[in-house]
C-alpha cells in the first residue's frame, strides 16, 4: 500500500509539473541581452523560453550601444518591443523592434530622458515620465512611437524621481502608477490619470520598499516585490493597494537574495509574475510565480545574461478589451449570469427584442473556447444552466454576440 501511495504521489507531482510547464509554454518573452562569451559586448534582441530559460538570438543590434534601465515595454498592437537607449554615437533614441528583430523605427529623443515606459492594453497608447534636461522639468506624457515625439500632458512638480522598474499601468481605469519620492524625499505610491496627467493619489509608504511593479488587469491588482523596513534582507511577492498603501503578502521569496532591475514582467493570460534574480547560492535564475496562489511555476538556473524582459500580452488584450467596448444597441435585455462567482455551474438568461442570430461562448484566459452555442432567428427570453465544471478554478469570459456586436461578462469559478 505504501508503495502504491508513493507511486500516486510521484504521478501527481509529474502531472503538476506537466500542467505548469504547459502553462508556461504559452508565455512569450522577449529581452535585450549581451552575450559575454563573445567578448564584443554587442546588444542582442532575444526570445526567452519560459520553461527552460534558454535564449534564442533573434538579431544583433549593431547600432545600439546601451539600454536605459527600466525603459522597455511591448506594443501589443504592433507586436513591437520598445526600449530607450543610446546609439553608437551616444545619441538617445527610442527603438521599436518587431519580433523578427528588425528595427522598425529609432527616432531621436532630444534634450530629455524618457523612462518608466508603460503600455495601455486598452487604448494602445504609450505613456512615460519625461525628464527635460534642457528646461529642468519633470513631466508625465505620452509618446508617438512612429514620429518619435513626446507630448507633455502635465508637469510633475511635486515628484522628485522614480525608482527604476517601479512603474505599472492599470489598463482598466487608465491609471499610470509608480513608486518614488516627493520633493521632501518622502516615499510615495503615485497614481496619475493618463488622460489629463493629474496626480489623483500619492500614498505615503515610509514603512516599506516596493520595486518591480506589475499590474494584473484580469484581477485588478498591483503586484510587486516588497521589503519591510524592519528587515530589508527578506523579500516577498505582494499585492499593493495603491489607493491605501495596504500590503497583502502573496508569498515569501526566501530563496531570492537580489533582483535584476527592470527584469520583471506580468503575463496577463496565465497570471504569472516573472522576474530574474539570484538565489541564496548566487545562482542566476528566472522565476515564474502564480500571482494568485504564490506557487512557483518555474525556478530555473540560467547563465544567460538578459535584461529588460517584456511579455507579449496581445491575445489577452484583444479578447479582454476589444470586445468589452462594443455595445449591444438595446437589442438585448435583462442579461444575467447567476451565481457569479460559482463552482462551474451557472444560469445564463437574457431576452432579445427582435429575431437575430445569437452566439454564446465561454472562453478561458488563454483565449480557448470551452463552450459554444448558436441560436438562429432568436427572439424572446432565454434561460439555460451552463456547466463548465470540468475546467479548473479561475477567470472565464462569457461572450454574447448578436448583430455583429458583442457583450462580455467575466465569470469567476471557485472550487
Amino acid at each position: 500500500m505504501k508503495k502504491n501511495k508513493r507511486i500516486v504521489c510521484i504521478l501527481t507531482i509529474i502531472c503538476f509539473l506537466c500542467i505548469t510547464s504547459m502553462t508556461a509554454q504559452n508565455i512569450k518573452l522577449y529581452s535585450i541581452g549581451i552575450d559575454a562569451s563573445r567578448g564584443d559586448n554587442k546588444v542582442m534582441f532575444c526570445k526567452i523560453d519560459p520553461v527552460t530559460a534558454s535564449v534564442t538570438l533573434i538579431a544583433q543590434l549593431n547600432d545600439v550601444k546601451s539600454v536605459n534601465s527600466g525603459s522597455s515595454t511591448f506594443d501589443q498592437n504592433s507586436h513591437h518591443y520598445i526600449f530607450s537607449g543610446h546609439d553608437v554615437n551616444n545619441i538617445t533614441r527610442l527603438y521599436s523592434i518587431d519580433t523578427l528583430g528588425k528595427v522598425v523605427s529609432n527616432p531621436v529623443i532630444n534634450n530629455a530622458f524618457v523612462f518608466g515606459l508603460e503600455y495601455d492594453l486598452k487604448s494602445n497608447h504609450l505613456y512615460c515620465e519625461i525628464n527635460n534636461t534642457f528646461l529642468g522639468i519633470r513631466s508625465f506624457g505620452s509618446f508617438n512611437i512612429e514620429k518619435g515625439v513626446t507630448e507633455d500632458i502635465n508637469n510633475l512638480d511635486n515628484v522628485l524621481g522614480m525608482a527604476s522598474g517601479s512603474s505599472a499601468f492599470n489598463s482598466n481605469t487608465g491609471k499610470y502608477i509608480f513608486y518614488g519620492p516627493d520633493n521632501n524625499n518622502v516615499k510615495r505610491i503615485w497614481s496619475i490619470n493618463s488622460v489629463d496627467g493629474v496626480i489623483e493619489t500619492s500614498q505615503i509608504v515610509d514603512s516599506f520598499f516596493v520595486s518591480e511593479l506589475e499590474f494584473d488587469n484580469l484581477n485588478n491588482k498591483l503586484i510587486g516585490i516588497y521589503r519591510n523596513n524592519t528587515d530589508l534582507s527578506k523579500l516577498f511577492l505582494a499585492e499593493i493597494n495603491y489607493l491605501t498603501a495596504e500590503v497583502s503578502i502573496i508569498c515569501n521569496l526566501d530563496d531570492v537574495t537580489t533582483l535584476q532591475t527592470g527584469s520583471s514582467v506580468f503575463d496577463q493570460s496565465t497570471g504569472s509574475y516573472i522576474f530574474k534574480g539570484r538565489d541564496i547560492f548566487n545562482n542566476n535564475k528566472l522565476f515564474l510565480i502564480n500571482a494568485l496562489t504564490g506557487e512557483k511555476i518555474s525556478n530555473i538556473i540560467t547563465d544567460n545574461f538578459f535584461y529588460e524582459i517584456e511579455c507579449d500580452n496581445t491575445k489577452f488584450a484583444k479578447s479582454f478589451y476589444e470586445s468589452t467596448d462594443l455595445n449591444m444597441e438595446n437589442t438585448i435585455d435583462n442579461l444575467s449570469v447567476y451565481p457569479n462567482p460559482n463552482s462551474g455551474f451557472f444560469n445564463l438568461s437574457f431576452s432579445s427584442r427582435a429575431p437575430t442570430v445569437v452566439k454564446i461562448q465561454v472562453i478561458n484566459n488563454l483565449g480557448q473556447i470551452i463552450y459554444n452555442e448558436s441560436l438562429d432567428s432568436f427572439i424572446g427570453g432565454y434561460s439555460k444552466n451552463i456547466d463548465i465544471s470540468a475546467f479548473g478554478s479561475g477567470k472565464y469570459f462569457l461572450k454574447l454576440s448578436m448583430n455583429e456586436q458583442t457583450k462580455i461578462e467575466q465569470i469567476t469559478v471557485i472550487k
